[in-house]
């Protein structure tokens, strides 16, 4: 009963401190904050705005010389943004503010975003199966992640955008025994395509690993929100949005270090593309290409076959889930320092794993350097590391997801441990998930046959590496006597 007590204590005193902490950022951080202005937050007002009382202007918002000065007009002077590469649907995402002033809208839209990663940390303990308040505890600490502080301080949408990727994983985490939490998983990955074609590195790799229910329902999704915003914004927009896409692939700026992936990383270092690239090592474009596209199409193909091997029990679950998600942004066309607020629930599940398994320092080590890697206030847009070589040490976010992917597959072997190491849970295959009311499991790579376990006990049970044994229970036997 003591101990009781004071865990009850414990608990209560922890989620006085969290919510204190919390508190006091809002204070001393988000408020100050809300006062600046910036891009981020001046664009989503500004395309909201024409959204709710203009929409027939919405296609132009795709044309930036006459988008900026809008910008101006809603928000500040001085303050430049576009919304090319934005799908029409997301000009709705913050319509619920716009009737606000710009600066009451601010300070709502950044109190609200603290508030997105309190949800999101609670839905990403459930899906490690750690009570919610978990996540309430460790939200203070991530706030010194360096993403999350830049989508705050730019009032970015990704806060808001990671309660929808929680919310899927928290589902997807659950297992294939619940087909309801496969369809809320693909409806989330559905929404964050359409809205913001966030995460899309998911759906090569979940098309590999024949995951047919979860990328049917996220198609189903996208396809309803795309339809349903034809009869509100009508078809110009969708035009508009779609003549522009081949820009993804096309325009200089992608090339400059403010933009943290791989395509940058290779193309400042190989195109000559003044101001963004202007002192590469060499002009050879087509080397910059061929090399991005080997380290994608190569981290493709390792990441599906990793996340098949790490099982699927729910730690092997939610590791693949951190697997596919590590690379989402470093292997993304685009993807700037505020993107990686999305690989918080990578790292977040990384740090479980290694506590849940008690993996040694040196791994907490690899670990601990990746999340530095990833949040570290590195000034890697300075004109220093703009030329030359120097463009390496520009990278710091792309090579932090880098080692935080390969952190984690190299968990497989633990993983299969601790799986041979406790009772299996029901049957299960890679792809189809557990088979309702059996009492053994089939893992990959472990072979066996049905045997007779001794004259003692005549059940039959089922020898695996002739080690683990696990008794099928037989069904009852059926009553002689008549039922009355």
């Amino acid at each position: 009963m003591l101990d009781q007590r004071n865990d009850r204590w414990l608990t209560h005193l922890a989620t006085g401190l969290a919510l204190l902490a919390l508190l006091f950022f809002a204070l001393t951080v988000v408020r100050p904050l809300a006062r600046l202005h910036t891009d981020g937050f001046a664009g989503y007002y500004t395309i909201g705005h024409i959204a709710v009382y203009t929409p027939e202007q919405l296609a132009l918002a795709y044309d930036e010389a006459w988008y900026g000065p809008q910008v101006v007009l809603l928000t500040a002077p001085g303050v430049r943004e576009v919304f090319k590469n934005q799908p029409p649907p997301g000009s709705l995402l913050l319509a619920p503010l716009v009737w606000l002033p710009y600066p009451t809208a601010r300070l709502v839209w950044l109190l609200l975003n603290l508030g997105f990663l309190v949800v999101s940390l609670m839905l990403l303990a459930r899906a490690v199966r750690w009570p919610a308040r978990a996540g309430l505890w460790i939200a203070p600490l991530c706030l010194l992640y360096r993403p999350v502080y830049e989508n705050l301080r730019q009032g970015q949408m990704y806060l808001w955008l990671l309660v929808w990727l929680c919310l899927a994983l928290w589902a997807l985490a659950t297992g294939p025994a619940r087909p309801r939490a496969y369809a809320l998983g693909g409806v989330m990955l559905g929404l964050l395509l359409i809205f913001k074609t966030a995460v899309i590195w998911l759906w090569p790799l979940l098309a590999l690993a024949r995951r047919w229910q979860i990328l049917l329902w996220g198609g189903i999704t996208a396809a309803a929100v795309a339809l349903l915003s034809l009869f509100y914004l009508g078809l110009a927009p969708w035009r508009a949005y779609l003549n522009q896409m081949p820009l993804l692939f096309t325009m200089p700026d992608r090339y400059a270090t403010g933009y943290q992936t791989i395509t940058s990383l290779f193309g400042h270092l190989f195109v000559a593309a003044p101001p963004f690239s202007p002192a590469p090592v060499a002009h050879l474009p087509a080397l910059a290409t061929a090399l991005t596209l080997t380290v994608q199409m190569t981290t493709l193909v390792i990441t599906a076959r990793g996340q098949r091997m790490l099982g699927t029990d729910h730690a092997g679950r939610v590791l693949s889930l951190a697997l596919l998600l590590s690379l989402a942004i470093a292997n993304a066309p685009l993807g700037e320092g505020y993107h990686y607020t999305l690989i918080l629930p990578a790292l977040l599940i990384a740090a479980w794993w290694a506590w849940t398994a008690r993996l040694p320092w040196s791994q907490w080590a690899l670990l601990a350097l990746a999340a530095l890697l990833l949040s570290a206030p590195w000034p890697y847009q300075s004109p220093q590391l703009s030329a030359g070589w120097w463009a390496l040490l520009a990278y710091p976010r792309v090579y932090g997801a880098y080692a935080l992917w390969g952190w984690l597959l190299g968990r497989r072997a633990e993983v299969r441990d601790q799986v041979n190491s406790r009772p299996l849970p029901p049957f299960s295959s890679p792809l189809c998930g557990e088979e309702k009311g059996s009492g053994v499991e089939a893992r990959p790579r472990i072979t066996g046959s049905i045997t007779n376990s001794g004259a003692a006990d005549p059940s039959p049970a089922l020898t695996l590496s002739s080690e683990l044994v696990l008794r099928r229970t037989p069904p009852p036997a059926m009553s002689a006597q008549p039922q009355t």
